[in-house]
């Protein structure tokens, strides 16, 4: 939790790597939650910009572009709002001004329909997209390190890596005391470790 004059809000990154799925799965989750709260408002990007406009790019207004898009896309009520071109159209806006903005004057947003139904339609995917391409496996992996790669997603590739070259013999760790793990991962992430495995031989 943080605040910019008076005006509260959360912020927080996701790390989803090559799985763009979940990151449409946070967009839906999001999306619903809009919908609780009238007086929420959430801005979603990664590290190619404002994908929420990129998934209705062909029905935006013609004065927005990415060169000024930032900042500009929020979700309210289920809804997608634009903060308009009077408001800096020459640049993107800080997160601060456009605070500034949803807290004075949001009445002023622009609503584009077929940009709604564009995002609609895509989080009606999820969650069963993102479920379908969980897969689970069973590694070996030492004892002493099990219980801290259970409570750290993050490490999960590197798990699977661990533990497939391990069940796979090309290893021979100095470790006793082995346990078998469950794990949870991609199908994306275990394709792309298999790969480098093979081109190891």
């Amino acid at each position: 939790m943080t605040e910019h004059d008076d005006i509260d809000y959360i912020y927080g990154e996701l790390a989803f790597g090559d799985y763009f799925a979940d990151e449409w799965l946070v967009t839906q989750i999001l999306f619903d939650l809009s919908k609780t709260y009238e007086d929420l408002y959430i801005h979603l990007s990664d590290n190619e910009g404002e994908f929420l406009l990129i998934e209705g790019a062909q029905y935006l207004p013609y004065w927005l572009e990415s060169e000024n898009a930032g900042n500009r896309d929020w979700i309210n009520h289920g809804r997608i709002l634009i903060i308009p071109e009077e408001y800096y159209r020459d640049r993107s806006l800080k997160l601060a001004e456009a605070l500034t903005f949803l807290h004075r004057a949001v009445y002023k947003c622009l609503k584009v329909e077929e940009l709604d139904n564009a995002v609609i339609n895509k989080v009606k995917q999820f969650p069963k997209v993102a479920l379908e391409g969980q897969i689970s496996l069973e590694i070996t992996v030492p004892r002493k390190i099990a219980g801290v790669l259970m409570r750290n997603r993050v490490l999960n590739q590197a798990v699977l890596l661990f533990g497939k070259e391990i069940n796979n013999e090309k290893v021979s760790p100095k470790f006793d005391d082995m346990v078998d793990l469950k794990i949870q991962t991609t199908a994306l992430a275990y394709l792309f470790v298999d790969y480098y495995l093979k081109s190891q031989n």
